[in-house]
């Protein structure tokens, strides 16, 4: 019974005999390489898609059965309360700049009941936006990020409805 060596091993010690000229198959030979160069940093400009640019947290609670008739449309077909969250995001994000530009009373009427647990998600939009946002829905910085993001995402959500019942 003895220790058994792969075929080609060579002990480490008589690996750097100058006898052999040729490496064997199983060793590795390591060839010098060109190093890379750097590419220098690029200024963001207006067109790239990193200026200026915050990512919003909204999250919304499901509307109560009734309340939203996109959304229990879109149950009835099969999504589950967060795919369809998901979807009306998707639908409403072009409404952020309407809930920019919203009064706070228009805001307020916009209220659903709800129920069930939070879904929440991400979206990148430019920092002039977001500060729009802020000023307009917490003028006093008295709300947290997700506090925030809630009052967005619902108000998302009560937009998409509206024009969901005008259609």
């Amino acid at each position: 019974m003895g220790i058994k060596r792969p075929p080609g091993y060579i002990h480490p010690k008589k690996r750097n005999q100058s006898s052999r000229s040729q490496p064997l198959a199983n060793e590795l030979v390591a060839t010098p390489r060109a190093p890379k160069k750097k590419e220098e940093a690029k200024p963001a400009t207006r067109s790239s898609p990193d200026h200026n640019k915050v990512l919003l947290r909204l999250a919304a609670f499901p509307p109560a059965s009734g309340e939203v008739r996109l959304f229990d449309e879109m149950i009835a077909s099969g999504l589950t309360d967060k795919e369809a969250i998901l979807g009306l995001f998707r639908r409403g994000t072009r409404k952020l700049s309407v809930i920019a530009e919203m009064q706070t009373p228009q805001n307020k009427g916009l209220i659903y009941e709800r129920r069930g647990e939070a879904t929440e998600t991400n979206r990148s939009i430019s920092e002039e936006l977001f500060q729009q946002l802020r000023s307009n829905i917490d003028p006093f910085e008295a709300m947290t990020s997700r506090a925030l993001g809630l009052k967005i995402g619902e108000l998302i959500i009560a937009l998409v409805a509206q024009d969901h019942t005008r259609d």
